[in-house]
């Protein structure tokens, strides 16, 4: 849903679809925080994160200069409604399918993005023909196989350029 509602606040010409790509054919269940559908994760926190979280969350109430105003049990209060709204998550599952079975469907991608969190080699091993995909960002927080992602491009004939803290560095 908020992907569908981002696009259409965006005047391009866009296809959302509730697939996931990558080398095999399966079903995901992916965790997504109510509000904030960006960080959505095949990973579940655990509670300790959620108490980590919340501790966080706290921490950031009291450095606001008018929080002194507020008496802690609704400091904390406040923190577990954040962390409840933000941080909690609930399950959404999404076929996963590989890149080749859309190919014949969608004849031109002009800006594909993969942002998987850790599983780009799986999705770049479910597209066998590059050729329908003019631009691919890939996001990828290891240099080891961000190397490897770069190599994998640049065997298929894209320009490969790397940002790293606001820097573009050629790999």
């Amino acid at each position: 849903k908020s992907l569908k509602r981002n696009i259409r606040n965006v005047s391009l010409n866009v296809c959302a679809l509730n697939y996931g790509l990558s080398n095999r054919n399966i079903d995901l269940l992916f965790n997504v925080p109510p509000k904030i559908s960006q960080v959505a994760s095949t990973k579940q926190l655990s509670k300790e994160q959620i108490a980590v979280n919340r501790s966080h969350v706290l921490q950031i109430i009291k450095s606001y200069t008018l929080s002194c105003l507020l008496p802690n049990f609704c400091k904390r209060w406040l923190a577990s409604l954040i962390t409840k709204l933000y941080l909690n998550t609930h399950k959404v599952s999404c076929r996963v399918v590989a890149w080749d079975m859309f190919a014949n469907y969608i004849p031109k991608v002009d800006f594909m993005k993969i942002d998987v969190e850790g599983a780009e080699l799986e999705v770049l091993a479910g597209i066998r023909d590059f050729t329908s995909i003019r631009q691919i960002v890939v996001e990828a927080h290891n240099l080891d196989k961000a190397n490897i992602i770069a190599e994998i491009l640049r065997i298929r004939g894209y320009k490969v350029n790397a940002v790293c803290d606001k820097n573009q560095l050629p790999m």
